[in-house]
Order: C-alpha cells, then structure tokens, then sequence
C-alpha cells in the first residue's frame, strides 16, 4: 500500500510539471515503438536510453507555452526529439523514420484524449489520487493496444508513400491545435462539450492509426503481387534456360561422340591435340560446379555460370556460404538470380569480350552477410525506388530485378545500395546476422 501511495504522490510531482509528464509519455510511447517495431542498430538499447533520459531533460526546462494558442511548444520540442532518437536508435529509413514520429504522436494524444474524457465522466478533479490512476490505465492500454496492433503488422510497416505521410501528419496537427485553440479560449465552456472535443480528437486519431495500418497493408499485397509476377516470369526464363542448356549438353555429346571416332582414325598429331583441347574444353564447362556448401546457392551459381560460358561472359565469384543459413531457399534463389540476371542483362549487350565481364564477393564481416556484386556499365542507369529505369516498352516487367532484391534484402533487415563508377555497377547489401 505504501509503494502505491509512493508511486501517485510521484505522479502528483509529475503534474506540477507540464511539459515533463508530456515528454516522458511521448519518449514512453516511442520507446515501445522503436523497441518492437523498427530495425535496431548496434548498441541501440544504449542510445536508446541516453536519447530517453536527454529527451525528457530537455522538456523538464521547457515552457509551458502554446504559441498562437495552437501549437504547443513541448510538442515542437519532442517532434526533434523523436526524430533524432529513431534515427540515432534505428537503422530504419527516413520514412520509416517519419512513421515513427506520427504513430508516436497519434498514440500518447488518443491516451491523453481517453484520459480527459474518463476524468470528465467520472468528475474526478486534480488533487484527487484517482485522477493519476486514470491517467496510468488510460496510457498503458492505449499504448499496449497500439503495440499489439502494429506488432500483428510488423512485416508490412513499409509505408513508402510521402504523401499519405506528410497529409497524416498535418492532420493530427490540425486535430491537435484544434482540441488546444478550445482549452485556451477564455471561455468556460460546460464538461459536455469538453467530453465532445476529447472524443472527437480521439477518433480522429485512432482513425488516422487504422488507416496507416490500412495502407500498408494495400502497400505490402502490392509489392507481394510484384514479386510474385517476377518469380513467375523468372521461372519461365529458368525453364527456358534449362531447355537450352539441355540442348547444349545435346550439342557436346554429339560432338564428342564424332571427335572420339576422328581420334581412332589416322590423323595428324596436330589434328590429335586439337580434337584432345576441344574435347577437355567441353568438360571444364560442366566441371564448373558450384560447391559452395549452401545447395541453393550451388544451383543458382552453377545454372548462371553455365549461361555465362556459353555467351563469352566471365563470371567468377568468391563464397562464403557459412553467412547464409539463416536465409529461405527460395530468397537465396531470387535474390542471387535476380542479382546476377542484372549484371547479365548488362553486359551481354557488349561486343567487346573484356567489358562481359562480371564478379561476386559473399562474405562475412563484423557481425554482417556483405554481398557485392558488380559489372562493367558503360551508360549509368537511372534508378527510381530501387528498380532501373528503362528505355524498354516491357517496363512492367524490366527491373523487377532490383526491386525484389530490395524486398529480400529489407525482410532480413538488411541494406542495399547500388552505385556507378567508371563504367563499373556495383550492387552491395549488407545484412545483419541472426
């Protein structure tokens, strides 16, 4: 009982202080967030603290003020806060980072809106213990269900359209200064119409919650039908590729069968050792085998090298197969085949031999799967939201490439950049290790 009555004489202190108890429950609301929502960096509890502890600091010094009755000033205060916390905390991108902000924002004013008109109803004043006890539940369930909600969506919290961003964003400031403008009229204004304001504050916000989640979701199938579109266009090449090289290994043993009979012939021994380097030729393109240990990897490495052989295409590649495991099978198979059709896409254009010339790094280092693959590229692509822009007509279909890697690369909360630099693309992702 005495810990209790501790803990709401605490709150009590608190309420003394404004702008305080507005920015612990901000920095509370996006702690939960960054915690089980957003991609972490390293150390990132201990950033997450310091940012914590400086962030309601700031606010403990903070006016109390409104300005022009509209904005309130701990609120301009914590959105720079929120901002540089999710940034310094997270290794998420900027408009994951601007989601954070608004969510944030959206959940402690549906707590506080939930507060006031529980207060309202229930007649409780502020020297009453029970006014902190609502104020506790109201924010606990409010910021637990909020978490739950985004936790069931956690995989598709990818929302990429700026727009849909910057319009909820103004939004909630709206409803925000709106609900702000009544309290600091100089009207005394009856508890009905305070409860009115409260409530409609509060839906609004919990709209505006809902119909973030409802985008990403309509986002999420999209991208998921993308990708699916892809993989069956990419199984369609597969298929064709197989039925050529199928009809290569047709070719080869037919050529062999003729080249061993010339050899039992009397023929010249320079004739011998040509017949002997074409036949020794024809079998190291199918010693080639990739044993890289990851059978996934082994497939898709030994079907492009294969492809690039027969086309005068010089494909090496350096693995470490060891940083994989954690991957599915099938996003090995897109993401290496998606990577390396690219680059094949690229150079096979190219008259010149030296200039097909492509090379893939898989390694691990500090903690991370890096991946680097790169090939020569006389004319540097322009790249729009991770795909290659095309001067093609089949833009729908060209430069699915990137885009699912970058849909791979993002789901193991990795990173991928690609760059241009004297004529060489190169692709890097690097993926933290589970």
């Amino acid at each position: 009982m005495n810990s209790i009555l501790s803990s709401v004489n605490i709150l009590q202190w608190l309420t003394e202080v404004p702008s305080l108890i507005y920015g612990l429950q901000v920095t509370i609301a996006e702690i939960l967030f960054i915690c089980f929502i957003m991609p972490k960096r390293s150390l990132w509890w201990l950033r997450l603290a310091l940012c914590a502890v400086a962030s309601v600091a700031v606010c403990a010094f903070v006016p109390d003020l409104f300005v022009y009755d509209f904005l309130y000033l701990p609120l301009l205060i914590m959105i720079t806060a929120v901002v540089i916390t999710a940034f310094f905390v997270s290794s998420a991108k900027p408009n994951m980072v601007f989601f954070c902000l608004v969510a944030t924002m959206l959940m402690q004013h549906t707590a506080e809106c939930l507060t006031m008109v529980i207060r309202l109803l229930a007649h409780v004043v502020s020297d009453n213990w029970w006014y902190n006890v609502i104020s506790v539940v109201c924010y606990a369930l409010v910021y637990s269900l909020c978490i739950v909600l985004f936790r069931l969506r956690s995989k598709i919290i990818e929302l990429k359209s700026w727009p849909i961003l910057l319009i909820s964003a103004v939004v909630f400031l709206g409803v925000f200064g709106i609900r702000n403008v009544f309290y600091a009229l100089d009207i005394e204004f009856s508890s009905a119409v305070y409860i009115i304001i409260n409530v409609y504050a509060a839906v609004c916000c919990v709209s505006l919650l809902l119909f973030l989640c409802s985008v990403n979701s309509e986002q999420h199938l999209i991208t998921q039908n993308d990708i699916m579109e892809g993989l069956l266009k990419r199984e369609r090449e597969h298929y064709n590729r197989l039925v050529q090289n199928q009809d290569a290994i047709n070719r080869k043993c037919h050529d062999l069968k003729y080249q061993l009979r010339a050899l039992r012939e009397n023929i010249s021994d320079k004739e011998r050792e040509q017949y002997l380097d074409k036949i020794e030729k024809d079998i190291l393109i199918y010693d080639m085998i990739a044993k890289t240990g990851n059978v996934s990897l082994d497939r898709t490495l030994s079907e492009k090298y294969l492809y690039c052989t027969q086309n005068n295409i010089q494909f090496t590649y350096m693995v470490d197969a060891e940083g994989l495991e954690f991957m599915d099978s099938i996003d090995i198979y897109t993401l290496f085949g998606n990577a390396i059709d690219n680059a094949i896409e690229c150079v096979i254009g190219y008259n010149d031999i030296d200039k097909r010339v492509i090379s893939l790094r898989i390694f691990k280092a500090f903690g991370t799967l890096r991946i680097h693959l790169e090939n020569y590229c006389e004319d540097s692509p322009m790249i729009t939201d991770g795909q290659i822009e095309t001067s093609k007509n089949d833009k729908n279909n060209h430069g699915f490439g990137l885009k699912s890697i970058r849909f791979i690369t993002e789901k193991y909360n990795g990173y991928m950049t690609v760059t241009t630099e004297k004529k060489i693309f190169s692709l890097d992702i690097m993926i933290p290790i589970a």
